[in-house]
């Protein structure tokens, strides 16, 4: 369920919009569930959500912290810092540590 392909969702809809954040706490199904529900409420197309566990051993290779690496992948597009900012606005409310790491606009080059 938490494991995309971004190659192949660029194939399907022609491109989308990545927003990326790094969990500093294992995250959980409720946290999940809470921000799944908020999204939902102001998007209405489909989107994916992955989850890359950052081990020691990768941590130490990317020279970064250990945690979780949540890809929230939209298939239309939006205006991205603003939805980065509101999933942002949520892991607050969670009471989550997390970190921006990557918002950007990806397109199919065929």
């Amino acid at each position: 369920m938490y494991d995309i392909n971004i190659r192949d969702i660029v194939s399907r809809y022609g491109g989308c919009d990545l927003i990326r954040f790094m969990f500093y706490a294992e995250p959980g199904h409720r946290d999940l569930a809470i921000l799944k529900s908020g999204i939902e409420d102001i998007y209405k197309h489909p989107y994916y959500v992955g989850i890359e566990e950052i081990t020691e051993e990768d941590a130490r290779t990317f020279d970064v912290k250990r945690g979780w690496l949540i890809s929230f992948v939209f298939t239309f597009d939006i205006k991205e810092f603003k939805m980065a900012e509101w999933i942002s606005q949520g892991l607050d409310e969670l009471r989550v540590k997390h970190e921006l790491i990557e918002v950007r606009e990806i397109v199919s080059n065929v």
